[in-house]
């Protein structure tokens, strides 16, 4: 491959990738798959730049005649490229340390203004009667805060799947990956997809949540809780318990029972692997064939 053609392929990857994820219904009945997929996709992308690179300068045979214009081609392409990539990826790290601080502000309230809910050392529990569930991504601790009405409103079996959907936020650091569908929503403000994927992004990520919370509590404890956290509102720099497909969300719950154990979500981790992998492949083929014919020379 040569290095336009592993631009071009990164640029299809992004595209391709991100149309399936916002503008198809699947992702919805197997979000943990989706996400490999999406977050595969951007991998290879990175991936076959990286490749294109290595592949201009590494290459034995000086370009000549027509073959020179592709060579021109395919280094305008990957500036053109790294540049979009570096502008994407400083806009990502921004947005994380922006939101570094505000998140650490927001821990130290709670440590003024929250306590310890007994036998569960990483969450706080607010005094307030509306019902409420989130957690604060951070370092070295991250938090799971719920309120006073929500302990009172869920019985133990919601209660434990709200936590268990709280800690697979923290644990999967889904915040990382809505802070990056937003870091490309922002530097591409153009493209179509790019506010489709911001909110498709934060679907997935409660949907995978609640896939966590369901094979800890089961899927009707889940659902139940997630109909009382309905009406809970939204916080800033945090990861809420609802989201604004309910129906979406309880439809998966109650109907889509083997979520990404199905053939279908079994298929498209096979075929995550594969894209993350074929421009990695494809180019070693290239080069190592390259290098025998230049030994051979």
């Amino acid at each position: 491959m040569t290095a336009l053609e592993l631009v071009v392929f990164a640029v299809v990857l992004v595209v391709a990738t991100t149309t399936a994820i916002t503008r198809t219904t699947w992702p919805y009945r197997a979000p943990c798959a989706a996400l490999v997929f999406w977050a595969a996709g951007l991998a290879a992308a990175g991936s076959a730049l990286v490749l294109a690179v290595v592949v201009l300068f590494a290459d034995p045979h000086p370009y000549r005649g027509v073959t020179a214009y592709f060579g021109v081609a395919g280094a305008i392409a990957i500036t053109a490229a790294g540049w979009l990539a570096v502008r994407i990826i400083r806009r990502f790290l921004a947005m994380i340390c922006a939101a570094r601080p505000r998140r650490q502000r927001h821990s130290d309230l709670l440590d003024l203004f929250a306590t310890a809910l007994p036998g569960h050392s990483d969450v706080s529990v607010l005094n307030h009667d509306t019902p409420l569930a989130y957690c604060v991504p951070g370092l070295p601790t991250h938090r799971v805060v719920v309120s006073n009405g929500l302990l009172t409103t869920l019985t133990a079996p919601e209660l434990d799947a709200v936590l268990a959907h709280e800690r697979h936020h923290l644990a999967g650091r889904h915040h990382l990956v809505t802070h990056l569908g937003d870091a490309l929503a922002a530097t591409l403000p153009r493209w179509r997809a790019a506010p489709h994927l911001v909110t498709r992004l934060a679907e997935l990520v409660e949907m995978c949540a609640d896939c966590a919370a369901r094979r800890h509590a089961g899927n009707h404890a889940t659902a139940r809780a997630l109909i009382a956290l309905s009406n809970m509102p939204s916080l800033t720099d945090t990861l809420p318990a609802s989201g604004r497909a309910v129906q979406v969300r309880l439809r998966h719950l109650l109907l889509d029972t083997r979520c990404c154990r199905s053939p279908r979500a079994v298929t498209i981790f096979g075929l995550a692997g594969t894209t993350a992998v074929a421009p990695i492949l494809g180019t070693a083929v290239v080069l190592i064939t390259e290098l025998c014919m230049w030994v051979c020379v």
